[in-house]
């Protein structure tokens, strides 16, 4: 029901959304509505596309039951529109304001002119001392402290401190708006892993607490109590009692909450309280007891909150504490922040929504470390994480290959190859097969074929129990040959292996097997496996728009541990018929990764031990992309990826990363996919055309893809995407 006079509440109101705000966020809109009286006004003014995105805001909000007010103030007019009676009236009769997404220098800039309160600004502030709604979603969000984040991302933040403007490397402020006294407030906050610099711009702006607010969720403030409502989550860090070191490369004992929907905060006694429907975590069987074997980069999306989780699901008798790091080239600054489980002070909660499992995490402790170090020791350093398989602690004998695709039984390129390379006897593991024995059967059946036999050591989902309790099993997989990992879903193969994050007894007997000469197979998702972080879902054209998924996200690309036998970069497969070449690019900016390797279907990779070549055979060829990250912007409105490299390596060739060099001379007759093919095809999927001419990024046109230059075996290439519609 809409109220027709306006709002007369003692308390000031306030939503702070962190952005991305789905038209089915039922509960949210309804907030909107009550702390509004159901009379809003709508104000684009940070928006590029002012008109469309403000219309937008203003359906949406009519849509969930709202009067609504379309005020047209923008960057253009706001010298006359700001202090135009008509419209300071119209703001005079509503019981709230929504300020859209865009650019929060530009809304202040419109409000604020020379250090001077607009009439429209002083009249907002007296809308809130009557009670009435100021809410805003992203930069709208943004600007309701009194000092703000202007741009910059956790690591320009955490590297090059505080910028005098946008335009400098670093952390950007401003004056905002003051709406909101209790402290910094940042947007977008898990998805584009902005813990780093809520960190150093709560510092700098003099405050104790920080709110970090993620997508499609908010901050709803009555008076001084402070609730969580949306699809995932806030961050609230406590700086009180924290050490923090002058330049600010330390901050020890910061106190963080990570606080759900439904949950809540206590602004002026500084408490988080939980929602009664979340209880303790009790110690279980499936409980955590070692450190993540995390080779995620902390600032990748929602790396920070999953390490938080993994805390909440531990056994914290023998599993306290966790860290994870993030790495910048230029400078060598290695950044390490690790989380702890006080005892008997820090609390883990949770609660099942359905198929979901939400937490809440209170009284951790957060410590962050900036240090200056050398790219190989910072490998060397990801390397040892590994308990046992990571090729560096391995020093294995033996090869991988991997295969793009399942073989079928006219894969005579592939198989012919494969006989020439595999050591008897074969071992067959079909874990990442929805019905194991029959995936090993079936593989069985195809090796016999082509003269190899096979052994299936029937290990799958159901038996990987007691496999693990199996000597005489565990003994005949490293006196194996070759082992064959069959095709199937690499997160089912994952769970199996790594229980838990723990190497189980038949992942150590691989690994045994490997360093003694055996040679492993990795089949389409298997192979993904292999890697140090795989792709574990999504397409291309979610990748580019949505990048990194969280676990209640439709969009996006759904990224994993994995096992980290394949250490030269992220391996990706099945990649022409499923177009994933897109998302194998985003993946590898996400995650800094230099190198992606993209095996189309009907192909195979030799990788040996020691480096080198690697070596491609079959049918199609092998896609090579190098990722300049200098030149990578990913923790923004919008994803930006120029000088892209693309090779495309046609069997009986190999490459060399260390030279970035394509070796040998392709088989007659090879079937191999082009450069310009992939990228028409992906092209194709975004509904864009491929040219060689900037294109300005826009609601319709939200993808761009620029080629470079190209020929028939490489290609250089630009890509930019918006992340955002606000």
């Amino acid at each position: 029901m809409i109220d027709r006079n306006p709002i007369h509440r003692a308390a000031p109101s306030l939503v702070a959304i962190g952005g991305r705000l789905e038209s089915d966020n039922e509960t949210l809109f309804a907030e909107l509505r009550r702390l509004s009286g159901g009379r809003i006004c709508v104000l684009a003014t940070a928006s590029s596309m002012p008109e469309q995105v403000g219309q937008d805001a203003a359906e949406a909000l009519t849509q969930h039951g709202m009067s609504v007010d379309l005020l047209p103030v923008t960057t253009a007019n706001a010298a006359t529109a700001t202090d135009d009676p008509a419209i300071i009236e119209r703001v005079r009769r509503s019981g709230g304001v929504y300020f859209t997404g865009g650019d929060q220098s530009a809304l202040t800039a419109a409000l604020i002119r020379e250090g001077v309160e607009t009439r429209l600004l002083t009249e907002l502030r007296a809308l809130a001392a009557r009670g009435g709604l100021i809410s805003g979603s992203s930069a709208g969000a943004a600007v309701m402290p009194s000092k703000i984040i202007l741009g910059g991302t956790s690591m320009d933040a955490l590297v090059h401190g505080i910028a005098p403007s946008v335009a400098v490397p670093g952390l950007p402020m401003g004056p905002g708006f003051g709406f909101f006294q209790a402290g910094m407030i940042d947007q977008h906050f898990l998805k584009r892993g902005r813990i780093g610099r809520l960190l150093i711009g709560t510092w700098a702006a003099g405050h104790t607490l920080g709110f970090g607010i993620d997508e499609n969720t908010a901050l709803v403030v009555e008076g001084k109590m402070a609730r969580v409502v949306g699809e995932t989550g806030v961050v609230v860090l406590n700086l009180r009692g924290a050490s923090i070191a002058a330049d600010g490369s330390r901050f020890d004992h910061v106190k963080v909450h990570y606080l759900d929907d439904g949950d809540a905060f206590d602004l002026e006694n500084r408490t988080a309280i939980a929602a009664p429907a979340k209880k303790r975590i009790f110690v279980r069987k499936a409980s955590f007891t070692t450190p993540a074997r995390s080779w995620r980069h902390i600032f990748g999306s929602y790396a920070f909150s999953e390490l938080m989780i993994r805390l909440a699901e531990a056994d914290h008798r023998v599993y306290n504490e966790d860290r994870a790091v993030a790495y910048e080239t230029v400078t060598e600054s290695e950044i390490t922040l690790g989380l702890k489980r006080l005892p008997h002070r820090s609390r883990a909660l949770a609660t099942k929504i359905g198929d979901v499992r939400r937490h809440t995490m209170l009284g951790f402790e957060l410590n962050l470390t900036r240090e200056k170090r050398a790219l190989a020791d910072h490998e060397a350093a990801l390397a040892s994480l590994a308990d046992g398989v990571a090729p560096v602690r391995l020093r294995p004998k033996g090869r991988l290959i991997c295969l793009g695709s399942t073989p079928a039984r006219g894969s005579f390129e592939l198989m012919g190859q494969l006989k020439q390379e595999l050591a008897q006897p074969i071992g067959i593991i079909g874990a990442a097969a929805e019905d194991a024995g029959r995936t090993a059967r079936d593989f069985g059946d195809l090796f016999r074929d082509y003269g190899m036999e096979t052994v299936d050591l029937g290990i799958g989902q159901q038996s990987i129990g007691s496999a693990n309790e199996d000597p005489a099993l565990i003994e005949r997989i490293r006196n194996m040959g070759s082992l064959v990992f069959a095709g199937g879903n690499q997160r089912r193969l994952v769970d199996a292996l790594l229980d838990h994050g723990r190497e189980t007894a038949v992942l150590k007997a691989v690994g045994d097997a490997y360093r003694a000469g055996a040679t492993l197979v990795a089949v389409s998702g298997a192979a993904s496996a292999l890697s140090r972080v795989m792709i574990a879902g999504g397409g291309s054209y979610a990748a580019l728009r949505c990048g990194v998924a969280s676990g209640g996200d439709s969009g996006g690309i759904e990224i994993d541990e994995g096992f980290g036998l394949f250490d030269l970069g992220i391996l990706d497969q099945n990649l022409v018929h499923r177009n994933r070449l897109g998302r194998l690019i985003v993946a590898c900016a996400e995650e800094q990764s230099r190198w992606g390797f993209g095996l189309c279907e009907e192909t195979g990779v030799i990788v040996p031990a020691s480096g080198g070549v690697l070596n491609v055979f079959g049918r199609h060829g092998m896609a090579v992309v190098e990722i300049d990250h200098a030149r990578v912007t990913v923790q923004s409105d919008s994803f930006v990826a120029e000088g892209l490299r693309l090779w495309v390596v046609r069997p009986g060739e190999g490459f060399e990363p260390s030279s970035r060099r394509v070796t040998g001379t392709a088989n007659e007759g090879a079937r191999t996919v082009a450069p310009t093919s992939l990228l028409d095809e992906l092209a194709r999927e975004c509904r864009v055309t491929l040219g060689s001419a900037q294109v300005p990024l826009g609601p319709r046109d939200p993808v761009q893809l620029r080629v470079v230059c190209a020929d028939e075996r490489s290609a250089i290439l630009d890509i930019a995407s918006l992340r955002t519609d606000e």
